[in-house]
């Protein structure tokens, strides 16, 4: 990042909370300790047990924010549905950034962390085909950085505010990955972020996902924080496992309109399924992609560009595997039918459609 970057980064950063920072203690199985310069925190499963594998996530802060954070992760909550280590490296702002934001190299403070990670792997029960790396505004620089240089390590990454080069698209396509970015934003521009994923999408890139959230800036880490899906998605990805098929719920869609189109549908998502474990829904007309909505949203309502078109959705779980195509709505001089004909006949007949 270049000085003025940094200083205004700094700024925001000292006189606003973390996304995930709880007016909470941390917990007692979270200890900190050092290796070198580098200072880190870790969690350890409350209930740890030395004859189980366990994921772990790695946490990257941004710029200057070197304390320690309450995180979603250490909740009695979470770690119920999935006990995992948490691991959060600390750089201070006179040692260096994550990303050596080169073609080749590491920064010195990235590799003291990889280093630390991988000691805690063979110290601990941890399960190196479940790392997970998530870091936000620096910290996601540093997401895109080991994407580009250690592909293939992290099972699956989340990045927000952060970005990359876009020739690290090549080997950041190895890695599920999340991207978050405000369309506002100053510090980090919304480019940093989606030069990478437009390359991802040139090169044929599936497993990869982008959220833009139009009129924010830089600090969108506490609303990235409240996708329902963002606790858990990561831990969607073991390297050992086949990815599960696609959704086999049925979704059914309908409508009214009244000005608006109102468009709803039934959910479909099933907790003990992986493949039907939808993460958002797509909604599509004849244009093609019209929006997104997460999983726990099951309607959608717009002022139709034209008086003729037609709608359906489609269920994409974790995985990135899709379901089938809802069924198909009509809309055509201020009518919604699940048939074309019907909405023309119904004009003509003079039947008012509720």
């Amino acid at each position: 990042m270049n000085a003025n970057i940094i200083k205004n980064a700094c700024i925001a950063l000292l006189f606003n909370t973390s996304m995930i920072c709880f007016a909470q203690e941390l917990p007692n199985t979270y200890f900190e300790a050092a290796s070198g310069r580098l200072l880190y925190g870790l969690y350890v499963p409350e209930n740890y047990d030395s004859t189980k594998l366990y994921p772990l996530v790695i946490h990257l802060h941004g710029w200057s924010w070197t304390h320690s954070d309450y995180l979603v992760w250490y909740t009695k909550k979470f770690q119920n549905k999935i006990p995992c280590f948490v691991y959060t490296p600390k750089t201070p702002t006179d040692w260096g950034d994550w990303s050596g934001w080169n073609d080749y190299n590491l920064s010195v403070p990235m590799i003291s962390a990889i280093h630390v990670l991988d000691s805690l792997t063979k110290i601990y029960s941890i399960d190196s085909n479940r790392l997970y790396v998530y870091g936000i505004s620096m910290g996601g620089e540093g997401v895109f950085d080991l994407l580009h240089k250690l592909p293939g390590k992290f099972a699956a990454a989340m990045s927000v505010c952060g970005g990359g080069q876009s020739w690290w698209a090549v080997n950041a396509a190895k890695t599920p990955l999340w991207m978050f970015h405000g369309s506002e934003d100053v510090m980090n521009k919304p480019d940093m972020t989606e030069r990478v994923y437009h390359e991802l999408v040139r090169i044929g890139a599936k497993n990869m996902r982008y959220t833009n959230y139009p009129g924010y800036g830089h600090e969108i880490w506490d609303k990235a924080a409240n996708e329902p899906a963002w606790t858990e998605w990561m831990f969607a990805f073991d390297k050992t496992k086949a990815e599960y098929g696609s959704p086999q719920g049925k979704i059914i869609v309908s409508g009214t309109f009244d000005g608006q189109v109102h468009l709803q549908w039934n959910n479909i998502r099933d907790e003990s399924n992986d493949a039907n474990k939808i993460w958002y829904y797509n909604i599509f007309n004849s244009q093609g992609l019209l929006a997104t909505v997460e999983f726990d949203v099951l309607n959608y309502t717009f002022v139709p560009a034209s008086n003729t078109d037609t709608f359906k959705i489609q269920a994409v779980n974790y995985n990135f595997k899709k379901s089938e195509f809802s069924n198909h709505l009509f809309f055509k001089n201020n009518r919604i039918t699940t048939s074309l004909k019907k909405a023309v006949d119904k004009r003509s007949s003079g039947i008012k459609y509720p």
